[in-house]
């Protein structure tokens, strides 16, 4: 009975506070104001010169957001380190489990931990991810934003292009510093990784990412006000078309579509060069998709 009164009473607490925080706010606004330094209004250009450099450009701008997004993988990558070094020790303090964990040490007990654990949330950060940038790119359809840089000029497929590169920087930065802390930390721990497998699983995020993006892409240049939920339903069935293929016996194309599926072990069994080929074609695939859908439709319609 107390499992089913804490949940809800949860729900009742957050709901009146969103209450509560809905009224006092005005729209457009955030409910809590920070403070900020007297600054004179200027129409002019800025003077900044990364505003100028594609690609550089986006970086800048979402520049707070991916410090956010690095730090946050990083802690992770600390955190399941201590848990996995505890975790495993408690294991192979058990005689009775002796017999079944001799089947994993040949494998390497720590990183089949780590690559079961850490990277199995590490793939839903990612995907996470690629769904805030999908939401960024549709907002920028309704903001009006899109068609601000559209009259530059820069050609539309320049547009998608751009986006593509700035998620591919940004995924490159965030897994290089979720990398370095996990190789470190788990250094520090006495876990024994090796160096380049640690450098291929945290590579692979990328073009995992860049599945989701591929999709949300071809669907913001469809639909931008559905993109976000379509995209968000898509990296839903893909996680269930990897959990559920086995089980049901699903054929084995189905069972390539999902990202999640194709993304493997590779800190255990290093990177599967056919499901990184079949990731970066289905990125493409999106990519091509959406840069010819964007050419067809009216901004903002």
């Amino acid at each position: 009975m107390r499992g089913l009164i804490v949940p809800l009473a949860m729900a009742v607490a957050a709901t009146a506070v969103a209450a509560v925080a809905f009224i006092r706010r005005d729209l457009g606004a955030p409910l809590v104001r920070l403070p900020s330094g007297p600054h004179r209004l200027s129409r002019d250009a800025t003077n900044i010169p990364l505003w100028r450099v594609p690609v550089l450009r986006g970086l800048y701008e979402r520049r707070l957001g991916l410090l956010a997004w690095s730090a946050g993988m990083a802690a992770l990558a600390a955190i399941f380190v201590a848990l996995t070094k505890t975790i495993v020790e408690v294991l192979l303090s058990l005689p009775a489990l002796l017999p079944y964990l001799s089947i994993f040490i040949h494998q390497q007990l720590y990183p089949a931990v780590l690559g079961y654990t850490y990277f199995d949330v590490a793939e839903l950060m990612f995907a996470a991810l690629a769904i805030t940038y999908v939401a960024r790119w549709s907002a920028e359809d309704t903001d009006g934003r899109l068609e601000v840089v559209l009259s530059e000029p820069i050609s539309r497929a320049g547009v998608v292009l751009e986006r593509m590169a700035v998620l591919v920087v940004a995924g490159l930065v965030i897994a290089a510093v979720s990398g370095l802390t996990l190789f470190y930390a788990s250094h520090q721990a006495g876990i024994d990784l090796s160096s380049q497998r640690v450098i291929a699983a945290s590579a692979m995020l990328v073009p995992f990412a860049l599945v989701f993006a591929g999709a949300g892409s071809l669907l913001a240049a469809w639909n931008p006000r559905a993109a976000l939920a379509l995209v968000g339903a898509f990296a839903f069935a893909s996680y269930l078309d990897n959990e559920l293929a086995t089980i049901y016996k699903l054929p084995a194309w189905v069972h390539d579509l999902s990202a999640f599926k194709l993304f493997g072990t590779p800190l255990l069994t290093g990177v599967d060069n056919r499901s990184l080929a079949l990731m970066l074609l289905l990125a493409l695939a999106g990519l091509g998709s959406s840069i010819l859908v964007m050419q067809r439709r009216d901004v903002g319609a």
